[in-house]
């Protein structure tokens, strides 16, 4: 388990008891914090109370005071195609919305990394297809060549549910849309983007809008994590594209559908420049 670090004293509402959403639980109660559990489901709830979690009733009124952030299942929507409508009264009350992976990433360096030899590395591998076999591939083949691995996220374990780092480790993570769209900490050493193909537009409201939301800001993540500021024009391009295809949404006329392609182009070509230098 992974500890989630900066919680200590403080209310966490968690909704969802899934895999993710009892790792979570777990993990925050480890960071001594005090999570306040709830799940739609009575069967969930039925099972959380039988492994011996303690639930509140987030719909009860005056229960969200005092609540420092909601943390969300992947599978619970909070924007399409209508928002949770326990998301909606944290949302109401100026509660922050997270999920395991912004705890994950936000935790999982410690001080004790200051006495590894070799810093722990994080490989986050995203997209429409292929996301399974490439992170099962991945993790394959660092255990043949001897690395300590773990392999977590929408595939095996629940991040939070993994060991500690170790000297030297490497967890390979599988991120499905769901999990990235909400995440408030997503920084990977290693971002790895497979394909992008119309699937789960109910939930990210059209291909434009998931665009937008999801796979152009994991993008920009992958090119953070090859190049700095200084050394990479992709981050002209940056403002230009999220612009381009923000506009799109709004004003669906062909001038900002030419434009995003544009942007989008130089913003793949510069990627291919990161990539060389």
């Amino acid at each position: 388990m992974i500890p989630v670090r900066g919680v200590e004293g403080q209310k966490i509402a968690v909704l969802g008891l899934g895999r993710s959403g009892t790792a979570t639980a777990r993990a925050l109660a480890a960071g001594r914090a005090e999570p306040l559990l709830w799940d739609d489901s009575p069967e969930a709830r039925a099972t959380a109370e039988a492994a011996g979690l303690s639930l509140t009733d987030l719909t009860r009124a005056g229960v969200w005071d005092g609540v420092a952030s909601l943390i969300v299942s992947p599978g619970i929507p909070h924007l399409y195609p209508a928002p949770h409508k326990l998301i909606v009264r944290a949302m109401a009350a100026g509660v922050p919305v997270d999920n395991d992976i912004g705890l994950f990433f936000r935790s999982f360096a410690t001080p004790q990394w200051d006495h590894m030899a070799v810093a722990p590395k994080v490989i986050a591998v995203t997209g429409s297809n292929g996301k399974s076999t490439t992170t099962a591939l991945i993790h394959h083949i660092l255990q043949v060549a001897g690395k300590p691995a773990q392999m977590g996220g929408n595939i095996g374990r629940g991040v939070l549910d993994l060991e500690p780092a170790a000297d030297g480790g490497v967890v390979v993570l599988e991120l499905s849309s769901y999990q990235t769209e909400l995440a408030r900490a997503l920084t990977p050493d290693i971002a790895v983007f497979t394909n992008l193909t119309p699937d789960h537009l109910g939930r990210h409201g059209g291909l434009i809008a998931a665009l937008v939301y999801v796979y152009i800001p994991y993008h920009l993540l992958n090119l953070y994590v090859r190049a700095n500021l200084a050394e990479s024009m992709a981050f002209v391009w940056m403002p230009l594209c999220l612009w381009a295809v923000r506009r799109a949404v709004t004003q669906p006329r062909t001038v900002w559908l030419i434009a995003t392609a544009v942007c989008y182009a130089g913003l793949m070509l510069t990627s291919n420049l990161v990539i060389v230098l």
